[in-house]
């Protein structure tokens, strides 16, 4: 059971205001923590934020109306169920499918949104671990059923590929908890593609270079993060952070 604040004797009004604070930050600090601890025992959201550097462009019919060059950076996120189970048999291979509206591909290039259809979602990790003959590893992300373009342009993919031949870049086929660290992989020469099409014809290619990848915080972590510095504020030993987080 909670205790009432204390007031005591002759204490400044800036004092029993800190103190309040403090009791209130601490309060709420055990409950994000108990909260957090609950779910972690659940699935856990992972996302990845990448930015990429357009460097293959295949557009002879302007699908793209010219949005997209050759040279653009562009950026975008997918997003994976830390708990969704393997459905590859062989131990070399991971196979981590997601159905859900909740997880997917997004893609934002030139104004032009390249993403995951909530309604009819079929998203795929597939990861490697020494397997074959040359015993590689590889990370693969695709998304097979994507929202239009426009309206009379559909995509027909949107996947993302790293290779490694040394075999060292995982250590295991489970699903990472982390972003790829891109200077582990040696082949990243195809990285992201972007495909679709007006008519069997009429298509439309891209290829882009991935320069960063990293976790996105959830918003909890914030959360936590922004307490973190509000007991560090109301600390007078850290006046200088109240100065700083006011400018």
């Amino acid at each position: 059971m909670y205790q009432p604040l204390e007031h005591t004797v002759g204490e400044t009004w800036p004092t029993k205001a800190r103190r309040a604070a403090k009791r209130i930050a601490y309060i709420t600090s055990i409950h994000l923590i108990i909260g957090i601890g609950a779910r972690n025992v659940e699935a856990v959201p992972i996302s990845i934020g990448i930015e990429a550097i357009v460097y293959y462009l295949e557009d002879q019919f302007n699908l793209l109306d010219n949005r997209i060059q050759v040279g653009d950076y562009i950026t975008g996120y997918y997003i994976y169920d830390s708990d969704t189970p393997d459905t590859h048999t062989s131990p070399e291979v991971g196979a981590y499918w997601h159905y859900s509206s909740d997880y997917g591909l997004s893609i934002n290039a030139g104004g032009l949104k390249f993403k995951t259809d909530p309604n009819n979602t079929s998203f795929l990790i597939s990861i490697l671990n020494n397997a074959g003959l040359s015993q590689q590893d590889g990370y693969l992300i695709r998304s097979y059923n994507n929202l239009l373009l426009s309206q009379d342009v559909y995509m027909s993919l949107i996947d993302w590929q790293l290779e490694d031949y040394s075999g060292k870049a995982l250590d295991s086929d489970e699903l990472p908890l982390a972003a790829p660290v891109l200077e582990d992989w040696q082949d990243t020469a195809f990285h992201l593609r972007m495909g679709g099409a007006k008519s069997r014809s009429e298509t439309f290619d891209i290829g882009a270079e991935v320069t960063s990848a990293s976790v996105i915080p959830e918003p909890a972590t914030i959360a936590i993060f922004g307490l973190g510095c509000l007991l560090l504020c109301l600390n007078p030993k850290y006046e200088y952070l109240k100065i700083a987080f006011s400018m």
